[in-house]
């Protein structure tokens, strides 16, 4: 099983107040957006930015067979956009084969991870962002990228674009690889002057044991990218009203939790 911790963090601001946070933190590496509203009587809305989707949609999509509603596809430059466009219309078709990696992104197997072909998603989608958010307050929307990965061995590897982690085999959604990071924003329908944010990880390159991607991440590296994980967190959750740190007992980071409280929520 993947290894699973989530950062539970109750806000009173608003959804792009947390991501103009999360995309000024120099440690982080935004890479894609999906929004969600389906709270409309006639349409579905959808917002996409960003260069590698295809994680966002596989957890969005595991039991629908096609997008249905209302579409905006947000880009700073011609090929994100032609991407986006070309994913659009994937998804909108009756009959589609889920998606398992981006154009922009390839498999480096003896690293245990993928990487990105291209540059990272730009700050400048934020305002296409407070747009749909405005009109659509109950959104969800799904940010997923990196921390600067710290690695013993980092080889020729480009680390900074390192994004995401190849998969244990039988993942339940499908999938060949997971993200190093992603963020949820919501808007509670019952405390509509709180926004929940949701921070999680499906990685082990936090955690000293197993060394994660390939034996690269030992307890310095995994000490090291916890800390800036924990930078990360806090610079989010930054006046929050509640911060709560939520590991299954399944998950393999279960054995590290008290590491990752004192981590994430105490330093």
């Amino acid at each position: 099983m993947a290894a699973r911790f989530a950062v539970r963090i109750v806000l009173k601001c608003n959804p792009w107040d947390v991501l103009e946070r999360a995309f000024s933190e120099p440690i982080f590496l935004p890479v894609a957006l999906g929004g969600f509203d389906g709270t409309g009587k006639k349409h579905d809305h959808w917002l996409l930015a960003g260069y590698a989707l295809e994680d966002y949609l596989a957890r969005s999509f595991p039991v629908r067979t096609r997008m249905r509603g209302e579409l905006l596809c947000v880009g700073a430059h011609v090929d994100e956009r032609l991407y986006l466009e070309t994913v659009a219309r994937d998804i909108s078709r009756r009959h589609r084969t889920p998606p398992q990696r981006s154009p922009f992104e390839h498999v480096e197997s003896a690293a245990r991870a993928t990487f990105l072909r291209t540059h990272v998603l730009r700050e400048s989608v934020l305002s296409d962002v407070r747009s749909f958010c405005r009109s659509h307050p109950f959104a969800a929307i799904d940010l997923t990228g990196t921390v600067a990965l710290e690695v013993d061995d980092p080889g020729s590897y480009a680390w900074r674009l390192a994004f995401r982690e190849l998969a244990s085999a039988g993942d339940e959604l499908g999938r060949e690889a997971v993200p190093f990071l992603s963020m949820m924003t919501l808007r509670s329908p019952e405390q509509p002057e709180s926004i929940l944010v949701v921070v999680w990880s499906e990685s082990s390159v936090w955690l000293r044991e197993p060394g994660a991607l390939g034996g690269r991440v030992g307890p310095r590296a995994a000490d090291e990218n916890l800390a800036r994980l924990g930078a990360f967190v806090r610079a989010v959750a930054r006046g929050a009203d509640d911060v709560q740190l939520h590991v299954p007992a399944e998950s393999p980071a279960f054995a590290e939790r008290e590491r990752l409280d004192d981590a994430l929520l105490r330093s």
